[in-house]
């Protein structure tokens, strides 16, 4: 009677396995007649779109990393790309993980996970947003490293519901994912800091930069590819910079800086002196009020009306030119053919003159 018992489950097993197989060559082939590719390892089907997806019964993430399936590697050839998750078999543990997928429960997370594609960092990250969760079981889908230090996205999927729910980890607290936060900070990924072309529509960002020093500044970018895919970007919120963000600062391709007032006064203390031009100049006929220059007609017409020239904004007697990081200040000095300079290094912090001279007057 023994015997015919083991005979009997044995016989279950092997119809359950075939069972399984069958099912996951059936999503293969269905995948592959929507255009996608099927992922054998994964039970995944890549390049297709939502409602494919959900003909197959999977979970879709429209931007899903490209080395999701590869912890270890260092680079990424596509920023990201479309996938499906596709759940295969039915079989559940006591815990509720989809063993056929390959989710056993982990004790240290508190969630269904597959354990061997995270790494002590990553699985750190996921106990502290699957810790707080209500709701179980839970399944780890994802847990992907951003480019912060000490950043990560977990992607868990809720087993009442089945909704993928994703949980910005920073420094080892939860930083946005519930409901009750409103976040529209977008942490820029690596695969995004790696782009090499973006497109050119303008969709302005404001991009969080952290120099060298361990400062922080802020500049506006066209849109949020050109925001990740410069260096020392770390993240962008949606539109332009708020005005003092970005004023009077400097920085090289290295992320050092200085403000003006820095590169004042290291142009003061060297060869440079006192013949800094620090007040923004106005065109000749033109009269400085504040950072606008008026017409001279403003002041001694009696109706201002009358004075058919146009007030224009006063112009700077500095540049900041960021591809040899150095500040250009005018000076006041007089040389034939010659429009001097002092110029400012941000790096080494040192200033000499620069006659920029045409050889036209020699």
């Amino acid at each position: 009677m023994k015997i015919i018992y083991v005979l009997i489950l044995f016989t279950l097993i092997l119809l359950s396995g075939c069972s399984t197989k069958e099912e996951e060559n059936l999503k293969a082939n269905q995948c592959i007649e929507f255009g996608g590719r099927w992922i054998n390892e994964a039970y995944e089907c890549v390049d297709i779109n939502s409602d494919q997806c959900t003909q197959l019964g999977g979970v879709y993430d429209e931007c899903a990393s490209a080395c999701r399936n590869d912890p270890g590697a260092e680079m990424c050839i596509q920023v990201c790309v479309q996938a499906c998750k596709v759940s295969i078999g039915g079989d559940k543990d006591k815990y509720g993980c989809l063993v056929a997928a390959g989710y056993v429960w982990n004790e240290t997370i508190g969630a269904c996970a597959r354990s061997w594609e995270l790494d002590a960092d990553q699985a750190g990250a996921a106990r502290i947003a699957a810790l707080p969760m209500s709701y179980r079981p839970i399944t780890i889908v994802e847990v992907e490293s951003l480019r912060c230090p000490g950043c990560f996205r977990v992607d868990m999927k809720r087993g009442d519901t089945e909704e993928t729910v994703s949980i910005i980890i920073r420094n080892g607290k939860i930083d946005s994912g519930y409901n009750d936060v409103d976040v529209t900070e977008h942490i820029c990924t690596e695969e995004e800091s790696l782009a090499t072309a973006c497109t050119m529509d303008y969709n302005p960002v404001c991009g969080k930069i952290v120099l060298n020093m361990g400062d922080t500044i802020y500049r506006t970018f066209g849109n949020g590819c050109s925001a990740c895919a410069s260096m020392k970007v770390i993240s962008y919120t949606p539109g332009e910079c708020a005005a003092d963000d970005t004023t009077d600062r400097c920085s090289d391709q290295n992320g050092n800086y200085l403000t003006l007032t820095e590169a004042m006064a290291i142009a003061k203390n060297s060869e440079c002196g006192d013949n800094l031009i620090t007040d923004c100049a106005c065109p000749e006929n033109y009269a400085k009020d504040g950072e606008t220059c008026n017409p001279a007609c403003y002041h001694s017409s009696p109706s201002a009306q009358n004075c058919l020239a146009p007030s224009m904004q006063c112009e700077k007697t500095y540049v900041c030119n960021e591809g040899t990081g150095t500040y250009w200040i005018d000076l006041n000095l007089t040389k034939t053919g010659c429009n001097p300079a002092c110029v400012v290094n941000v790096e080494d912090r040192t200033a000499e003159i620069n006659w920029r001279c045409t050889g036209l007057g020699n």
